[in-house]
């Protein structure tokens, strides 16, 4: 054995570890991704073995990553729910937007978008026994970005007192998020009888008006709710 070699690997600093394998997020990106890969698939055929044979990865390597379909089910939602209000790199709570009712438009085109391309592995999860926990992880994921935009919303639009304020955030974000994925699932269940574009629109219709307001806001740090 190599003493010197050795006595380096001993004096390593913990923090000073070789660099993270990236192969396991390149195999659940993969798992992920081959969700999206599985229109016209049968319920029954909506399996484990089927997604990693489409993502290129072994059976064990999905177990590594997902204890089951249900953990995985539970990423998918969790990854819908992140496209909800502003987007990474947005400067301000409307960037792009010419009101709260465009921004929140984008956002449910997005979330829309993201269910209809996964439509066949939402429409296969009632098979699977799922159990109440996943329903109630995806309903936290999708209230806390309310939450969030309720916040942002609220801190640059002190002038609209129609938002709810602080004492009533988590009850406004939670109500909004269950009726929206409530909306999503029965749109799966009934075959996507809606076109996605009608859909958006009767989404938009049922948000409350502190969502789709068109109004423009000015708190008092300068801060703009969505350009007029």
């Amino acid at each position: 054995m190599d003493r010197g070699s050795a006595s380096t690997r001993a004096e390593r600093p913990a923090g000073a570890s070789r660099s993270a394998d990236p192969r396991p997020a390149r195999t659940r990106a993969a798992i992920l991704a081959a969700v999206e890969r599985l229109p016209g698939l049968p319920a029954g055929q909506v399996t484990a073995a089927a997604i990693a044979r489409d993502a290129g990865v072994s059976r064990s390597a999905f177990y590594t990553q997902f204890s089951g379909l249900e953990e995985l089910l539970s990423a998918v939602l969790a990854e819908a729910a992140q496209l909800i209000g502003p987007q990474e790199g947005s400067s301000h709570l409307c960037s792009g937007f010419s009101s709260r009712g465009d921004m929140t438009r984008a956002s449910l085109s997005r979330l829309v978008a993201h269910v209809d391309a996964r439509a066949t592995f939402y429409a296969a999860a009632p098979t699977w026994k799922i159990p109440w926990g996943v329903h109630d992880a995806a309903l936290a994921a999708y209230a806390e970005q309310l939450r969030r935009l309720i916040s942002a919303i609220r801190e640059s639009a002190l002038t609209d007192s129609s938002v709810p304020p602080p004492s009533e955030t988590d009850l406004a974000a939670e109500f909004v998020a269950g009726g929206l994925l409530a909306a999503l699932m029965a749109w799966i269940r009934t075959g996507r009888a809606a076109p996605t574009e009608t859909l958006v629109e009767q989404l938009l219709g049922l948000m409350p008006g502190w969502l789709v307001s068109d109004e423009t806001a000015v708190a008092g740090n300068g801060i703009q709710a969505c350009e007029g």
